[in-house]
């Protein structure tokens, strides 16, 4: 199994000490709606495209997609544009 980031390195003689760099893993989810909050109506190739700059797989990102809490309308060439719904942007 890989390892894993708990935000504490180990420090000789000190023994383990909290990162000062340390940012907590996101799920998929929470990477696809920060994505959708900074470009509204983004077709799925778009965000799945930057969800995997996020570390997500294509596959994780077309699922969340497919079963997330977005609005998608219709868009150019028969694409789906996603979007966050109103209550998500307060």
């Amino acid at each position: 199994m890989p390892g894993q980031n708990f935000g504490l390195e180990f420090s000789p003689k000190r023994g383990f000490i909290q990162c000062e760099d340390f940012a907590p893993t996101k799920t998929v989810e929470e990477i696809i709606t920060d994505i959708l909050g900074n470009h509204p109506h983004a077709n799925q190739s778009q965000v799945v495209d930057m969800a995997r700059a996020h570390g997500c797989t294509k596959r994780q990102a077309e699922e969340c997609l497919k079963k997330g809490p977005w609005d998608r309308a219709a868009g150019p060439k028969n694409s789906i544009l996603y979007s966050l719904r109103p209550e998500e942007l307060e």
